[in-house]
Formats: C-alpha cells, sequence, structure tokens
C-alpha cells in the first residue's frame, strides 16, 4: 500500500494528469458505503466483450516521452462449446473466459505445459478468495492482498484488488478490468482510456506501429512459465530495433541461467538475433531445487528475472 501512495506523490504530473482515474486507499471510503457496495453482491473484475479495448501510458526515460499501448477483444470463438474471447497486446494474445464464479480461465493455445493438447484450459485470476491467498495459475504464482484499494472514474468508485506476482504488480477493478500494471524493477503503467461493452471511459488516442509485435522496439524479458517448475520451465524474451535510427540489424544476443550464489548454470543463447518475440526452453533436471537467476544480455540491454525450481 505504500508503494502505491508514494507513486501517486512522485511521478510525473504529465502522467497523472492523463491517468483514466483516481485510487484511494480502502480507509478513505465510508463503511457504509462499502457496506451498500459489496450488497450489490458479485464483481467484475474480467469484463470479456467483442470490441472491449484498455489504453495504457507509462513514461518511457530514454526519449523522455509518454508512451501508449493497448489491450483490446478482437473476436470470439467457441472451443469444446465453451466461448472464449481472444485479447491482444503488444507482444501477446490469449483466449479468456470467466466462468459462473468470475474466475478467469485461459486455453492453452500455446501448449505451455508441453503436453500437445491446446484445447484445454487453465486458471488464469481468480480474486474472489481468503485473505493472503497464494496460488499457482497460468502466469504467475499470485500473492491476493484482500484489503487494497477503490478506484474513482465517471464520479463513480469501484473496488479494486491488487495482485502480486513475481513478476510485479496488477490492480484489477471492477467493472473495468486491469487499471495500473507495476511491473517489477520498474515504474507504473496506467490505464488512459477504455472502451468497455461500447461504453467509452476516457480518452482513446492513436496508438503508432512501435507497439506492434512484429516490430518491437523496446526489449523484455518475460517472466518464465511454468513457475515454479519442475523440471522444465519457457522463457521469453523481445529483441528490438538498435541504435538511434531503430535499425533492423542483428543483436548479439546471451540468455544465462544462474544459481542463487551467482555462479553461471547453463547458457541458453549465445548468438547474433534480428528484431522479434523469441522463445527457449530450459531444462533444469540435473539442478537441485532452488531460486535461480536468468539474465538477457542484448546489445547494451540488461535485465534479470527470478525463477524457482521445486522438485
Amino acid at each position: 500500500m505504500k508503494r502505491v501512495i508514494f507513486a501517486l506523490i512522485l511521478f510525473p504530473i504529465a502522467l497523472m494528469a492523463q491517468s483514466l482515474g483516481k485510487y484511494l486507499s480502502n480507509d478513505e471510503v465510508p463503511r457504509s458505503f462499502k457496506e451498500r457496495y459489496f450488497s450489490k453482491g458479485e464483481h467484475n473484475f474480467f469484463p470479456l466483450h467483442v470490441g472491449d479495448l484498455w489504453q495504457y501510458m507509462y513514461y518511457d526515460h530514454d526519449s523522455d516521452t509518454l508512451k501508449y499501448f493497448e489491450h483490446k477483444i478482437i473476436n470470439d470463438t467457441l472451443v469444446n462449446n465453451i466461448r472464449y474471447f481472444k485479447m491482444e497486446g503488444p507482444y501477446y494474445s490469449y483466449h479468456y473466459r470467466t466462468d459462473e464464479e468470475g474466475v478467469l480461465r485461459v486455453l492453452d493455445t500455446y501448449d505451455y505445459d508441453n503436453d500437445e493438447i491446446r484445447d484445454e484450459e487453465f486458471l488464469g485470476d481468480s480474486l474472489e478468495v481468503p485473505p493472503e491467498t497464494m496460488y499457482y495459475s497460468y502466469f504467475y504464482v499470485l500473492h491476493i492482498v484482500r484489503d487494497t484499494l477503490w478506484y474513482i472514474i465517471d464520479n463513480d468508485t469501484l473496488f479494486t484488488r491488487m495482485v502480486f506476482t513475481m513478476g510485479g504488480e496488477y490492480f484489477y477493478t471492477d467493472r473495468i478490468g486491469l487499471t495500473m500494471i507495476w511491473p517489477e524493477q520498474s515504474e507504473p503503467i496506467y490505464l488512459t482510456g477504455a472502451i468497455i461493452n461500447g461504453v467509452t471511459h476516457g480518452t482513446i488516442v492513436g496508438v503508432e506501429d512501435e507497439t506492434d509485435a512484429s516490430k518491437p522496439q523496446d526489449f523484455e524479458l518475460l517472466q518464465n512459465y511454468p513457475n515454479p517448475f519442475n523440471p522444465t520451465t519457457n522463457i521469453t524474451y523481445v529483441i528490438a530495433r538498435s541504435g538511434a535510427t531503430r535499425q533492423s540489424a542483428a543483436l548479439s544476443v546471451q540468455l544465462k541461467v544462474y544459481d542463487a550464489l551467482g555462479r553461471e548454470v547453463a547458457t541458453l543463447v549465445n548468438a547474433k538475433q534480428a528484431p522479434g518475440k523469441y522463445s527457449v526452453q530450459f531444462n533444469a533436471a540435473e539442478l537441485p531445487s532452488g531460486v535461480y537467476f536468468y539474465t538477457l544480455r542484448a546489445g547494451n540491454f540488461v535485465q534479470t528475472r527470478k525463477m524457482i525450481l521445486m522438485k
């Protein structure tokens, strides 16, 4: 909670001025209001309709500018007579649905568990859980904090849950969806506009092609999946166009794994690679259980993430 409050105070005025809503701590909302709010029944933290769109903004220190990207639902499809909605972002696309209890389910179209079955589904996020619940999902081990925030949008005050993951923190707001992302070792990404079931909230601005996954301009090392893992896991990363003119020349890329003492235990990639999105598998069958770190080096870019081998 302190981290959120600091963010609201310290981050650039231009960023805050353009964010869609305003967060309140749980103590700032009267008990009578909360009682009326919760008496209405279930919440919907994951609105899903074809045409829904969420636009986010972050401050880019390299260019000293504000940048935008979008998540949007482009279509729906039936798999095993179940309706899923395809959501696309800058570097990914997934098929989602919510079940009768409001739990987000994800179709395993990428076969992350390597069982050659792509029509099974995994748990995405479940925010209707007891306090301090930790559970394994399609993306991360999630740590849920029940006493979170409230979000003021369009003169309405909506319940918000904060989800702690190994890759950062995510803020889900009732009837709106994901309203803020706080990546690990980075700065907040704010929702600035949304279209939910045909209703526009805030302002939607044009987004340049730089967020197109086929033309990546930002390096990124994603959290491995599954995590924790035994004994294999997948590591995905994005190589950007390089240089001041954003040339598309290949870069020297290294992806290495280290143990908790900083000793190198594996080299997964050591080659020149063109801009694009890549995925490699790490097999730790010969290693003991514990915490490991994987580091991506590409040109001047260096990023490290943590993963857990649990046998």
